[in-house]
């Protein structure tokens, strides 16, 4: 059911296009919302954005209400072609709207959703500290052995700008540059070899990538990683940076010729290959899970302040791209935990899975397809959301997004419950915000997943 003014303009633009939808919508700016939130005793909202402005006007009498304000607005105006366009336009719009079986022609007072301006609930010591730690990324250890950039000196600073420039710049013999995620990757691997010698006494004026071509550095390396624990896996990707080393160092004495297969990049690869894997993949510690971990209570605790903030930026901020974005972390955070699903069933998850019973349960129905077990049993499933102490303030929550956030800023044919929040082109592939979430990424970057304990971070 259409309710609000807002609906009806995202109604108006599928049938009609943004154009003529965006004149219409200026036209109201202009000449008639200011007065209509007088007469509809909404005067508080006036200096509030025109989107939650527009979400906030409701739509039941519009046409009775706002055409002698449109009239009147404009009598005193002196005819124009402008004049004339916007009157046409203005009367295409209240037609099209009579026209709709959702409409009503008397005004009906909606009720404002109601906004905390203060958080009631205390919220103790640790739980700002633990909503944060759901999107912070620790440093791992190893960045305390590896050789950071502002110990680079001059010479090796013009060595790794070669290097880049080796791996980025297209030739005969290069048919795509090296991606830059991969070339950072390099350079890390560059950087702890490097930072090895630093500590067994190695000067910063003696380090060079040329050390990396020694079969010696990369023995002893390797042999420092073994004794501190490393698994195998992570030793062969820093031996294996030698390689675009040693294929760089090439290119330096022989510019003219293909660098692919010479002898001294044959010989770091032999050794690349000679390093023995002793399937000795790394697993974090119990101790570190627990470290990480959080109660069930603070999560409780969390949603609840999560919730609170997208209201309040809602209120002070209106309807933007970032607020809609808070409310997308807050229910999907809120999904992960009330019911352990999977990133792929929140990413694919639409409004016709999700059904709200008699008793206020909100439940989600699968299909054999939409889950990991139903591929193997040809059977679908359903399991409740929002099972806990906050299950009325979250099934309302999500219900007020559903109406009245999902809309706002989706121009998109697809009723995904949470979408793309970036346009991004990969190469030629491109995406735009609004569209579905094509992979897991979006979900990982805002919690860490335990794959031991199957259980979220």
């Amino acid at each position: 059911m259409i309710e609000s003014l807002a609906e009806a303009l995202h109604e108006y633009q599928k049938t009609n296009g943004d154009r003529e939808m965006g004149e219409v919508r200026s036209i109201i700016k202009v000449h008639i919302l200011s007065e209509l939130l007088i007469n509809l005793g909404l005067k508080e909202l006036q200096h509030q954005k025109p989107n939650h402005v527009l979400a906030q006007t409701p739509i039941a009498g519009f046409v009775a209400t706002a055409g002698p304000i449109f009239k009147q607005s404009i009598f005193q105006l002196p005819e124009s072609r402008t004049l004339v366009v916007k009157r046409s336009k203005w009367n295409r719009f209240c037609k099209w709207l009579q026209q709709q079986a959702w409409y009503l022609p008397d005004p009906i007072l909606r009720e404002i959703i109601p906004v905390k301006t203060k958080f009631e609930i205390h919220i103790p010591r640790g739980t700002l500290k633990a909503v944060v730690a759901l999107k912070k990324k620790r440093e791992g250890k190893e960045k305390k052995f590896r050789l950071l950039e502002a110990d680079w000196t001059p010479s090796l600073r013009e060595e790794f700008k070669d290097f880049d420039h080796f791996c980025t710049t297209l030739t005969e013999w290069r048919q795509k540059p090296i991606r830059r995620l991969t070339l950072g990757l390099y350079h890390e691997g560059i950087e702890r070899i490097l930072g090895f010698q630093k500590q067994q006494g190695v000067s910063l004026n003696q380090l060079s990538l040329q050390q990396l071509l020694e079969p010696s550095v990369l023995k002893a390396h390797e042999k420092w990683l073994r004794d501190r624990g490393i698994s195998s896996n992570t030793i062969k990707a820093d031996i294996r940076t030698a390689i675009p080393v040693a294929q760089w160092a090439f290119t330096r004495s022989f510019p003219t010729e293909d660098w692919h297969n010479p002898e001294s990049v044959k010989t770091v690869r032999g050794y690349v290959k000679a390093v023995v894997d002793r399937k000795d993949r790394p697993h974090a510690s119990q101790e570190a899970f627990e470290e990480r971990e959080i109660s069930l209570d603070q999560c409780w605790e969390i949603l609840k302040y999560l919730g609170w903030r997208c209201k309040d930026l809602e209120k002070k901020y209106g309807m933007t791209a970032k607020v809609i974005d808070a409310w997308m972390d807050y229910l999907l955070l809120a999904f992960l935990i009330t019911t352990g699903g999977r990133q792929r069933e929140a990413r694919q998850l639409t409004f016709e899975k999700i059904s709200v019973e008699s008793n206020g349960d909100v439940i989600i129905e699968l299909r054999s397809e939409d889950h990991k077990t139903g591929s193997k049993t040809g059977k679908g499933r359903e399991y409740p959301l929002f099972v806990g102490p906050m299950q009325q303030e979250l099934t309302a929550d999500l219900l007020y997004y559903r109406n009245h956030v999902h809309p706002e800023n989706l121009k998109h044919d697809h009723n995904y419950v949470f979408f793309t929040r970036k346009n991004r082109t990969t190469g030629e592939k491109r995406s735009r915000r609004g569209d579905p979430i094509s992979g897991a990424i979006a979900v990982i970057n805002l919690v860490q997943y335990n794959k031991n304990k199957e259980t979220y971070l």
